[in-house]
């Protein structure tokens, strides 16, 4: 296909200091491996053809992941067997002089070149290898390894057998399946997190006129977000609601409302009098690629806290006084908060909330979907959406919350709890759980559990539902998670109708480091839940029984 899938960042992005783009992961070794590390290795696993460093250093070692042989060739080449390219980040090499470990963009050519970077993205250093080379800093055979990825890498995508792109190219991008598809992915994408007194769906034989207001109901640039070429007609939701609702008589107008930059509400008052003429109001708000990307270079992205920014919470707080039925609808990157400084009361207000992220090409005609009723949401939270910036890391964090001595603490001035949880959202139809059963109920740690519950439709519209397994090490010999998701099904069930959901879980998936650094299966009790979000479900628990086969590591990783 000529096409080499690449995984980024690796490793520990996310867990950067001070919430900003690139700064280090202060995390320990066996938080990286037990949580950062886990998706590369399951992607390097099913045969990924390329991996990209991250911007960051890893204070583990105090290296950055540019320039850390531990990283690249320890753990990636030598423990997990990875054979492909690694490809650097925009100008990451020469960027190890600016971490103040090269002197120059040729010192950190070979720095980053010894470390396993096999390609510089932006030839900012590794141009000078050949002198490099000429002054003895770094051996022909090192670079004769690196030129032995990029070769393999290229077979393997068919260059050499076919060098030049498909000149039909322009005419299968963006057509007629490939749009479906943008749309079926946005609809199930989109997440319901607030439906107060059923608002949702709205009918549309019921109105006569509908107001799309808010910056994002016509900034196609949103919903793609950054590093997307234009190209593909990108369907707002101005466009698609106007498109649907068209079809029934109805009118749609748009008023933009406020900025995202800036506070400025100096266009507020247009919009506040087109909601009071209208029969209800469709609010679209969010973020933008300034303030939601990947900051470098002198772009924004960074920010410290996730209220709405600009003048969003004052338009939305000025809709909702209108008294006209409103849904907010959010087209964002990260998770948004409605006013910490007032405890988010401005959310209690609000009857229908619905992410849809960066919904893509048909993410007007998704929204009209899901809005107007064609189609039930059936997406489900990433991430728990924490109360304030405070809480990031901490409650309900299925991966991140470790028992404490003294559970059950709490903030001076704040909830512990978050917004919403981890997997959760919101359907037009119901579920109910039933029947949840673990065979055998004891097994060694060489063997597997299978894991059974009956959910059914139990409301009048058809409609999906992510069934979500849970599990919890009750008693070991260092601190672990209260609770790590497993599992996960999507299902599609008609009204009344209900399905057996099965998940295999083997013993050897609850490995962990033992105090020495050894991956182990320690035997006990395991608790397991299965449910629509972290916080609900049904529970019951196994028994993983004691043997020689408990240590899958014997030796220490340090």
């Amino acid at each position: 296909a000529n096409i080499i899938s690449v995984a980024k960042h690796f490793a520990a992005y996310g867990k950067t200091q001070a919430g900003q783009d690139g700064s280090a992961a202060d995390v320990s070794e066996r938080t990286l491996r037990e949580i950062y590390l886990k998706p590369f290795k399951a992607i390097v696993d099913i045969g990924v053809g390329a991996l990209m460093p991250s911007h960051n250093e890893i204070t583990y070692n105090g290296l950055p992941s540019h320039g850390n042989p531990w990283l690249l060739g320890q753990i990636l080449r030598k423990e997990w067997g990875f054979t492909g390219l690694v490809s650097s980040d925009y100008s990451d090499v020469g960027g190890l002089v600016g971490y103040h470990l090269a002197a120059t963009p040729e010192d950190a050519a070979v720095l980053s070149l010894n470390a396993g970077v096999d390609m510089d993205l932006g030839a900012v250093a590794f141009p000078d290898l050949y002198n490099a080379v000429n002054k003895g800093k770094i051996s022909e055979q090192v670079v004769d390894r690196s030129v032995r990825h990029a070769l393999y890498a290229k077979f393997a995508a068919g260059l050499f057998d076919q060098p030049y792109a498909n000149p039909l190219g322009s005419s299968i991008l963006d057509n007629p399946t490939h749009r479906a598809l943008a749309r079926t992915v946005a609809q199930e994408s989109i997440v319901l997190l607030k439906n107060d007194n059923d608002l949702l769906p709205m009918d549309i034989t019921k109105l006569r006129s509908v107001a799309i207001i808010g910056p994002n109901g016509n900034a196609p640039e949103n919903q793609i977000g950054g590093y997307t070429q234009e190209g593909a007609h990108v369907v707002t939701p101005l466009e698609g609601i106007s498109n649907y609702a068209s079809q029934h008589g109805v009118t749609v107008r748009y008023a933009q409302g406020c900025f995202i930059m800036n506070n400025s509400l100096s266009i507020l008052d247009q919009a506040v009098t087109l909601a009071s003429q209208s029969d209800a109001v469709i609010l679209v708000v969010g973020d933008n690629q300034d303030t939601c990307q990947e900051s470098w270079g002198g772009r924004t992205g960074d920010r410290t806290d996730l209220d709405l920014p600009g003048g969003q919470l004052d338009l939305v707080e000025a809709i909702l006084k209108t008294g006209k039925p409103t849904v907010v609808v959010l087209i964002n990157g990260r998770p948004a908060t409605f006013g910490t400084k007032n405890k988010n009361s401005l959310l209690n207000s609000i009857q229908a909330l619905l992410v849809a992220w960066r919904c893509g090409e048909e993410g007007g005609n998704a929204l009209a979907d899901i809005i107007f009723g064609n189609t039930s949401p059936s997406g489900k939270l990433i991430s728990s959406w924490p109360f304030s910036v405070g809480q990031i890391g901490g409650p309900a964090q299925p991966y991140y919350t470790k028992y404490r001595q003294y559970d059950g603490r709490t903030y001076t001035f704040e909830p512990s709890t978050p917004l919403f949880p981890f997997g959760f959202g919101l359907s037009y139809t119901t579920f109910r759980y039933s029947g949840l059963s673990i065979s055998p109920s004891q097994i060694n740690s060489n063997q597997s559990v299978t894991i059974r519950v009956t959910v059914q439709n139990t409301g009048k519209k058809t409609g999906g539902e992510v069934v979500q397994l849970y599990v919890a090490d009750v008693l070991a010999s260092v601190v672990r998670y209260k609770k790590q998701l497993f599992g996960f099904q999507k299902i599609f069930l008609e009204p009344g109708q209900q399905t057996v959901v099965t998940f295999s879980l083997a013993a050897s998936e609850l490995a962990f480091y033992n105090s020495y650094m050894q991956l182990v299966v320690e035997p006990g009790q395991f608790d397991v839940w299965v449910g629509p979000d972290c916080q609900s479900g049904l529970s019951s628990s196994f028994q993983v029984l004691a043997n020689a086969a408990n240590v899958l590591q014997e030796e220490s990783v340090y």
